[in-house]
């Protein structure tokens, strides 16, 4: 989360109208501020601290600090840059005592969540991030958060159920559904597959709006999961289709071999088509000639 911008400060009409999301080009917007008022100084502190450049992020929080001392923003800022700076022990110190400032708020509480994943104690992010995602469903990256420390102790459904629970208003719907496809069949043994699971994820993936390439990608990680779950021996019991191709594994390699082809014409890296023409020949279906 992001501290809200101080509506009396002198630019706050200005940084609501950027509309650049590119570090770079935020970074390049806010040298042109007509002012260099606290909020603009803190953006830049966050923009620095995106960028990597964690010394100029330090100078600029710093020099904050000094000059607003009761201002907790400088305190939730110098946690930011450590854990940028790999040191989510020390920033989980500061967040837990702008946590005790703010009892109850849950953007400490949703950044104590992650510096706990950071460190490997997973009971203790799941518990903050369960707690943040069922009293706001609005910060969609509890969900996903918590859908990592459950995939993190093996709990696949949980996780699923998790991601599945993000509304479809949300604008991180569509990403939270790609992240159960994701869940489904990335990790998964072929043998822990079955047709019901492959034919529900691949209507999953149809029913999302997608670009061509997002699309095709995801088609062939789930062709993919069940080329190898017929390969493990799987019976599909019947004139069973996943993404409108037979779980037949002629009919499968034939259906790879053309969203790779296809997805060689979209790359716009020589490497990336090269890639995907190799998975193209490598899965092609066997011919005598």
């Amino acid at each position: 989360p992001v501290p809200l911008v101080a509506a009396d400060d002198p630019a706050a009409g200005f940084l609501a109208g950027l509309t650049a999301r590119d570090p770079g080009d935020l970074a390049a917007a806010l040298s042109g501020a007509p002012a260099a008022s606290p909020e603009v100084r803190l953006a830049l502190a966050r923009v620095s601290i995106e960028l990597g450049d964690l010394s100029a992020a330090d100078e600029i929080i710093t020099a904050f600090g000094a000059e607003r001392e009761d201002d907790w923003r400088a305190d939730w800022y110098r946690a930011v840059r450590d854990l940028a700076g790999g040191r989510p022990g020390m920033a989980a110190a500061m967040f837990d005592d702008l946590y005790d400032l703010m009892p109850g708020e849950l953007a400490p509480k949703l950044a104590l969540a992650f510096c706990a994943e950071l460190q490997g104690d997973t009971a203790t992010a799941a518990a903050h991030y369960e707690t943040v995602w069922r009293t706001d469903p609005t910060y969609v990256s509890a969900a996903f958060g918590l859908a990592r420390t459950r995939l993190a102790v093996g709990d696949r459904r949980g996780a699923q159920a998790v991601l599945d629970s993000v509304p479809r208003v949300s604008s991180y719907y569509v990403s939270a559904q790609l992240a159960v496809v994701a869940t489904t069949v990335r990790g998964s043994a072929p043998g822990e597959l079955d047709p019901p699971t492959l034919v529900a994820t691949g209507r999953r993936l149809t029913g999302l709006n997608l670009d061509t390439e997002r699309r095709d990608r995801f088609t062939a990680e789930v062709l993919e999961a069940a080329l190898a779950w017929l390969r493990h021996g799987g019976d599909p019991g019947g004139a069973t289709q996943v993404l409108g191709t037979a779980l037949d594994e002629h009919d499968l390699r034939l259906k790879l071999e053309s969203v790779y082809r296809h997805l060689a014409k979209l790359a716009d890296r020589p490497d990336v088509r090269h890639a995907m023409v190799r998975r193209a020949n490598a899965v092609r279906p066997r011919t005598l000639l």
